[in-house]
C-alpha cells in the first residue's frame, strides 16, 4: 500500500509542478496578453520587463524534491504508516498553491506592467486547477487525520481515555 501511495503522491506532485511551471513561465503570459508567446516576450522587453525563469525553475525543483523525499523515506523505512505517508503528500499538495502564488508573482507583475489591459481572469482560469488541487488535498487531509484520530480513540480502553 505504501508503494502505491508513494507512486501516486509523487506523480500528483510532479504533475502539479510541471503544470505550475508551464502556467508560470508560458501559458499565463499568453493568456494575460492574448498574444503569442514570442510577441508577448517582445512587448515585455520593449517595456523593460523581464520574463523571470528562475522562479519557475525553483518551483519545479521544489516539486521534484517534494515528490521524491517522501517516496525515498517510504522505501527506506517501514516505520512510517501508510496514512502518515498519504498525509505528507497531501500536506505538500496543500502547500503547492502558496508556493506557486509566491513564485509566479514576478512574471504576473511584469505582464501587468507591460499590458495595462492584461487579462487577470484568463490567468486565474489557468491557475484554478492548482488552487482546486490544493483545496481538495486540504479537505482530504482533514478527513484523513480526523479518521485516524477517531480510529485511535476508538481503540483505547475506557481506562486509557483522557
Amino acid at each position: 500500500m505504501r508503494i502505491a501511495i508513494a507512486v501516486a503522491g509523487s506523480l500528483l506532485i510532479l504533475a502539479f509542478g510541471v503544470f505550475g511551471l508551464t502556467v508560470m513561465n508560458d501559458w499565463g503570459l499568453v493568456a494575460a496578453s492574448h498574444e503569442p508567446l514570442d510577441r508577448t516576450l517582445d512587448a515585455m522587453r520593449r517595456a523593460g520587463q523581464d520574463r523571470a525563469l528562475v522562479p519557475g525553475g525553483v518551483f519545479i525543483v521544489l516539486g521534484v524534491a517534494a515528490a521524491s523525499g517522501p517516496a525515498f523515506a517510504a522505501l527506506q523505512s517501514s516505520a512510517l504508516p501508510s496514512w502518515a505517508l498519504a498525509a505528507i503528500y497531501l500536506a505538500l499538495l496543500v502547500l503547492g498553491s502558496p508556493a506557486y502564488f509566491m513564485l509566479s508573482f514576478a512574471n504576473l507583475n511584469s505582464i501587468g506592467d507591460t499590458y495595462a489591459d492584461w487579462d487577470a481572469e484568463a490567468v486565474h482560469r489557468l491557475e484554478a486547477p492548482l488552487y482546486l488541487t490544493s483545496l481538495g488535498a486540504m479537505i482530504v487531509l482533514v478527513f484523513l487525520l480526523a479518521a485516524v484520530g477517531v480510529h485511535r480513540l476508538a481503540r483505547l480502553t475506557p481506562g486509557d481515555r483522557p
